[in-house]
């Protein structure tokens, strides 16, 4: 199966614009509260997928280090601790 953004074409066969699946999924980010990062990270646990590649978007060597770092230890002390086994 060849993978690629979800488009307004796909509507009827990807659902509606905003619904997490596997068809409109790929490439997409997930941003906000540690809450609103679990929901959504939950969805995809619903659709069976079990590893997720993370990436905290920032320059590690820029002006943004801290927020990246800080984003990293917030998801990791809020969210990550809901979906161990």
């Amino acid at each position: 199966m060849r993978s690629r953004r979800w488009d307004s074409a796909d509507q009827d066969v990807a659902g509606a614009p905003g619904e997490v699946g596997p068809a409109n999924f790929w490439g997409g980010s997930v941003a906000g509260s540690p809450d609103t990062v679990a929901a959504k990270i939950q969805e995809l646990v619903d659709l069976g997928i079990n590893h997720m590649h993370l990436r905290f978007t920032g320059e590690w060597a820029g002006e943004t280090r801290q927020t990246v770092k800080d984003s990293a230890e917030l998801f990791a002390r809020e969210v990550m601790p809901r979906f161990t086994v």
